[in-house]
């Protein structure tokens, strides 16, 4: 029963790892912007973004 209880365990810190990989992903991108990892899962990167920012917005 203690075995079970362990392998039980293993699998909720998986799960719970799987659960918050996408917040994993944001730091990743954040931390390596310019990353092949980074341009991959993000469509755009943050110069990209900041692009179509200053493109769309008419503030004068």
């Amino acid at each position: 029963m203690p075995h079970d209880r362990m392998l039980k365990l293993k699998m909720i810190k998986i799960f719970d790892f799987l659960s918050h990989m996408s917040d994993y992903i944001a730091q990743w991108n954040t931390v390596l912007p310019g990353s092949i990892l980074g341009n991959i899962l993000s469509p755009l990167t943050n110069q990209e973004r900041e692009a179509i920012k200053q493109v769309t917005s008419y503030d004068t």
